[in-house]
């Protein structure tokens, strides 16, 4: 996750499965949530599920509708895997 284009992206994970994969990453690269807590103790699928957008820099999850109302790039997490 080193990559500076990634600075302004969030990652959308439309189902919990590829959620688990990112967080996975994330942890291992050793990011956390904004309260501390890891990513691999608690997914936060439940708050939004097959919208969820979890954003890495600020250890933070939103939903889809709300990151499509601001300057930052939704990048489908499946997809990103894929390449």
């Amino acid at each position: 996750m080193e990559d500076s284009r990634l600075d302004n992206s969030v990652f959308w994970c439309v189902d919990e499965k590829t959620a688990n994969r990112l967080l996975s990453v994330l942890h291992e690269e050793g990011f956390k949530w904004d309260d501390g807590q890891s990513y691999i103790e608690n997914n936060k699928w439940h708050e939004f599920k097959e919208k969820s957008c979890y954003n890495f820099r600020y250890g933070s999850v939103g939903s889809y509708e709300m990151y499509l109302h601001m300057e930052v790039e939704i990048i489908d997490a499946d997809k990103y895997f894929k390449h």
